[in-house]
């Protein structure tokens, strides 16, 4: 093993022990509150960089955004992120001093609405996208939008169906598929700069740790599910052959951008 794809369910489900399960249990389908906020928001680092005027209106235009998208039921990526953006974007711009809470929005998003979902921040967009600090609502729809162009809901089906086909004693979440999206890219993010082997073993010894049987079929899972990460092509081009093959594509996601920034929704 050595890819990122073939540790991004080791590292999902590492988080979702210590996280991301008990986060999932607190908020999904329910109002976000001030305690829910604070606890998700300073444990999660979701909170760490953005300024808000009033917590109360930014919990309250969260909250709104459920009945928007319904729950994540018949809304693609893409659709989901412009209702997003809009809010947040209306959020920002009133009252003045509120910063753009793009990351944040995307996150409590997941464990409130998870379903075929993921979140947004400069690792996951400096994978997809190339580097850059920017978290503008451009670049926020510019992710989610290339995330659909390059196979999402293809790829999402299929990490589904590694998971639920492994063996029914061990019982992992098949919200997991998303997390472990998240998690290849994340880690692609962090290979692209050199910082992956230390990772790498953190998560050899995170399996060591776990009992015997319950270690090896983690390990099992992840090489499955890495198939379906490397089928499509989720990530930024690097070589010039690369970028060349996928010139028609980027053409097509900037004007779908133009459209989505001008308030035009085409799927």
């Amino acid at each position: 093993m050595t890819t990122p794809a073939e540790y991004a369910f080791i590292l999902a489900y590492k988080c979702w022990l210590e996280t991301d399960a008990h986060y999932l249990d607190l908020l999904r389908g329910k109002a976000l509150t001030k305690p829910k906020f604070d606890e998700v928001g300073l444990k999660y680092g979701i909170t760490r960089n953005i300024k808000i005027v009033n917590v109360s209106n930014y919990i309250a235009m969260v909250n709104g955004i459920g009945p928007k998208i319904s729950y994540g039921v018949g809304i693609n990526l893409t659709q989901r992120a412009y209702l997003l953006a809009v809010d947040i974007q209306n959020f920002t711009a009133c009252p003045p001093g509120n910063n753009l809470t793009t990351s944040a929005t995307s996150k409590f998003s997941w464990f409130i609405w998870p379903d075929n979902w993921t979140m947004f921040d400069k690792f996951v967009a400096g994978a997809v996208l190339g580097a850059s600090n920017s978290n503008s609502i451009s670049r926020f729809l510019k992710f989610y939008l290339t995330l659909e162009q390059r196979g999402w809901t293809s790829i999402l089906t299929c990490v589904r169906n590694k998971i639920s086909q492994r063996n029914p004693l061990y019982k992992f979440d098949i919200l997991l598929a998303e997390r472990t999206i998240d998690k290849y890219l994340w880690l692609s993010y962090c290979h692209s700069k050199g910082n992956f082997t230390q990772i790498q073993k953190s998560l050899d010894n995170f399996i060591f740790a776990l009992p015997n049987c319950l270690g090896e079929e983690v390990r099992a899972t992840s090489l499955a599910i890495a198939p379906c990460l490397n089928s499509g092509k989720l990530l930024h081009p690097v070589t010039e052959d690369e970028k060349k093959e996928r010139a028609g594509e980027a053409l097509l996601i900037e004007k779908r951008l133009e459209g989505l920034m001008n308030g035009s929704v085409d799927e």
